[in-house]
């Protein structure tokens, strides 16, 4: 097995919990282009947007705080535990009433700031009430991680809710976007009951102004750090309201999903499954580990281009298919929303370097300059160019950041990055999307069967460029061979099913029989996070507190929990192997 190999396997893929969310978010998107017109998409899209700038504010860091109380402060201390979760939880209450209780006074001019129209101001209070709603869960749910399975039961639970309750307001109601806001009070209302019926053996009636103290100590700084990456992931949504209309912003919006595919499907997979904690990894590499990285980067542009190059040439087919007409002009958008996400990965895979030797220091100065760069772009492109421009300040800004990561981590890290591979991966990509340009027709099934010639055509550009070195040919063969082998039986079926260890000949020699046997799938928890399928409206989905390859080392070693099937996993194989060594030794 090669160093590769063994890095990767210490973070095990997604389960498919996490696809199943993501498929029931893309099969409302399709239900919501039906039932609303751009425009209402747009406006709907940029409710979710603010009340994701409210939250954070109500909020304060509390989430990470209690949870760090929770699990490190007070771990051997049961009523100062019980005594800090019932202070953050009824802080975040009270904050959300004071806050969201203002804001409701003022909700026509809030409106019209916000969505350049007051029309919708009375589905603003609502919105607001459901701010209040979800406050009133943020403590419960973040406790939740400990509980691996309960948290997941509860997530599919709420996007099984969400579904429904979409389903029945804006298809059998007919209330259009109203009906929407109106199901997303009615689901946190009813999963407010579920969290608090959760949590009802750790609350206390008490409030501690020590214990407030020491949570905001620690989460309040959380606020200030992540305003960058809210800029970045919300103005662009602003930008299109104000200066082009609510149409292009639903059309942006729509596109964006689209794209969001790269990340969830490529992006985010390979990163998360890079190991978390780089010191073995370091001990273990004479050069530290940048080779091995650098080569690990150089797959993630190779995979993630293939999806992406999938997205962008069944962009417009599917539309066809799926959505509306006047959607259609969504899927010239596509492309360099893609692209950005892409280059995003590239950023962030930049950054696990940097965390390797504890070097993140300079990533709020990338984020902020990122930030006024991406401002400047907006500005600039907008006006001119309306949601194209928008997709162009996207990719130039998520271009920036990747350049200025691969800068720092030049100076700490030296990721050897195998630039000329990389280039063959570009070139093959520009030209499969410039072929595909060039020759896919207008009619609807000579666009998917063009769409499926050109993925083919990628991989096979790739060869012809010298792309795939004697080793990955070898592996891409015996992928391609690889014989399906039964899984072994269970108990007393165990002596055949189990694979023959090397035995020792009379002579003393092994045999050198080698037995190669697939590695075992292994569950893990999909982030955590608000739920779900509202949250995907909201914008890009890079948020710190949503994506745990983003989340501070201390983060991240709080909120993981180790799942039952990795256990298993581990001590099965070595019992069934001893199992069989046993039998063998009885029939002799």
């Amino acid at each position: 097995m090669s160093k590769l190999q063994q890095a990767t396997e210490r973070r095990p893929l997604p389960t498919a919990l996490g696809f199943a969310v993501k498929l029931v978010a893309f099969a409302l998107l399709i239900l919501y282009t039906h039932y609303l017109s751009p425009a209402d998409f747009g406006v709907l899209v940029l409710l979710y947007v603010t009340m994701r700038i409210l939250d954070t504010v109500v909020t304060q860091g509390m989430t990470s705080a209690v949870l760090r109380a929770y699990d490190v402060d007070f771990k051997d201390a049961p009523r100062a535990r019980r005594e800090a979760v019932s202070t953050a939880l009824f802080y975040c209450v009270g904050s959300a009433a004071l806050l969201f209780g203002v804001l409701a006074l003022f909700a026509r001019p809030l409106s019209a700031l916000v969505t350049a129209d007051e029309q919708w101001a009375p589905l603003l209070r609502l919105m607001f009430l459901a701010g209040l709603l979800r406050a009133a869960q943020s403590v419960p749910r973040q406790l939740l991680q400990s509980d691996g399975r309960k948290r997941d039961v509860i997530r599919i639970l709420e996007f099984a809710t969400a579904a429904l309750l979409n389903v029945y307001f804006l298809v059998i109601e007919g209330m259009g976007l109203a009906g929407i806001v109106y199901s997303e009070v009615v689901r946190e209302g009813l999963f407010l009951i579920v969290h608090a019926f959760t949590l009802r053996r750790t609350l206390r009636p008490t409030f501690s102004r020590s214990h407030l103290t020491q949570l905001l100590r620690h989460g309040l700084p959380r606020v200030p750090r992540g305003l960058p990456l809210t800029i970045l992931s919300v103005n662009d949504r602003y930008f299109l309201i104000h200066l082009v209309g609510a149409t292009q912003l639903g059309l942006y919006a729509v596109a964006y999903r689209f794209a969001e595919i790269v990340e969830d499907g490529a992006v985010r997979p390979l990163l998360q499954r890079w190991p978390r904690t780089h010191a073995q990894l370091i001990a273990e590499e004479k050069d530290g580990g940048q080779r091995l990285l650098g080569r690990y980067a150089t797959y993630l542009v190779a995979i993630a281009g293939l999806v992406a190059l999938g997205v962008c040439v069944f962009a417009e087919p599917l539309l066809r298919l799926a959505a509306p007409a006047e959607y259609l002009e969504a899927a010239r958008f596509v492309p360099l929303l893609s692209l950005a996400l892409l280059l995003a990965g590239a950023h962030r895979l930049f950054l696990l370097g940097l965390r390797a030797v504890h070097r993140t220091g300079s990533l709020p100065r990338m984020l902020t300059a990122a930030a006024l760069f991406n401002l400047v772009c907006n500005a600039w492109l907008v006006p001119r160019h309306g949601a194209l421009g928008a997709a162009a300040a996207a990719m130039l800004t998520s271009l920036f950041l990747a350049v200025v990561a691969s800068r720092v981590d030049r100076r700490w890290f030296g990721t050897r990055v195998e630039w000329d591979r990389i280039l063959r991966v570009v070139v093959a990509l520009g030209l499969t999307f410039t072929v595909g340009r060039w020759v896919t027709p207008e009619n609807l099934i000579g666009q998917i069967a063009s769409a499926c010639a050109l993925i083919l055509l990628y991989p096979a550009l790739l060869g012809v460029f010298g792309f795939y070195s004697l080793a990955e040919l070898e592996m891409l063969r015996g992928l391609l061979n690889r014989r399906v082998v039964p899984r072994p039986a269970r108990s007393g079926q165990a002596d055949r099913a189990a694979p023959e260890a090397p035995q020792a000949d009379e002579s003393g020699e092994r045999n050198e029989r080698k037995v190669t046997t697939a590695p075992a799938a292994t569950d893990m928890h999909p982030s955590q996070g608000a739920p779900g399928w509202t949250a995907a409206l909201a914008g890009p989905s890079d948020d710190a507190s949503r994506d745990a390859a983003d989340e501070p080392e201390e983060r991240q070693t709080l909120v993981e929990p180790t799942t039952g099937a990795q256990a298993m996993v581990g001590s099965s194989r070595p019992r069934a192997a001893s199992a069989s060594r046993a039998s063998r030794s009885k029939r002799k």
